[in-house]
């Protein structure tokens, strides 16, 4: 088995799609693995069961970090706005960045979405550096978690990786079938492994945002930043 790497890493949101995939790989590669959740997290040891509401309670869970992933979320798109996305997605997302700034924690990696800006109708490649259009509430909560990081990484110096992740879908899934605009924001188990990795690993990032996606059959976000800042090249397609 290989040497895990000496990183101490905190997953939230651990019993969602994601935090499934990512579990696992993560607990292989780094020394500590700590998972959180307010429901219980299938295949962690000794998972952390709670919310994001009580920072106490997170600085404490976060005590000795390197990384904190951030991956616990409302994900709908068509959640109630003040009563569950505003809360979870907004308040929870600052909850866990005053806390690990506290803490001392390194990085915070954030599980931000595509939705935080639409496709260009001409078919021009949207690029993560222009202003952002949220395609929807839900969307718009992700940028909100993008410009809370900003303030953390110029005011608290926490390092922040936002990762504009596409549809997370698994293969054989009906709306990866031809003709689905998901196939054109896909991101792949294996590719997502890869991508939140390096989003861990890679030195001196300070602030970055990134797009997670595969190799689609059409692109529509620009894959750039992420090799340039992550070294990061997708590798899986729906072919």
């Amino acid at each position: 088995m290989p040497e895990r790497l000496p990183l101490k890493v905190l997953l939230t949101g651990t019993a969602g799609r994601v935090g499934q995939v990512l579990l696992e790989p993560f607990q292989a590669r780094y020394a500590e693995v700590r998972a959180l959740d307010r429901r219980p997290t299938p295949g962690a040891p000794s998972p952390l069961v709670m919310g994001l509401g009580d920072e106490d309670a997170l600085r404490a869970a976060f005590a000795g970090l390197d990384v904190v992933v951030h991956l616990a979320a409302t994900p709908s798109a068509g959640a109630a706005f003040a009563a569950d996305l505003v809360p979870n997605n907004v308040v929870g997302t600052y909850n866990v960045l005053q806390a690990a700034a506290d803490a001392g924690v390194r990085r915070v990696v954030f599980a931000s979405s595509c939705q935080a800006s639409v496709k260009d109708p001409s078919g021009r490649v949207v690029t993560p550096g222009e202003p952002a259009r949220p395609f929807s509430p839900y969307g718009a909560t992700k940028v909100l978690g993008e410009v809370l990081g900003r303030w953390f990484h110029d005011h608290r110096a926490l390092e922040f990786v936002a990762i504009r992740i596409g549809s997370f879908l698994p293969r054989g899934h009906e709306r990866l079938a031809p003709g689905w605009p998901q196939r054109e924001h896909w991101l792949g188990h294996f590719d997502a492994v890869d991508l939140f990795s390096r989003a861990v690993e890679r030195p001196g990032l300070g602030y970055a945002v990134v797009y997670g996606n595969s190799i689609p059959e059409r692109r529509v976000f620009d894959p750039g930043p992420a090799r340039e800042l992550l070294g990061y090249e997708a590798r899986e397609t729906l072919e």
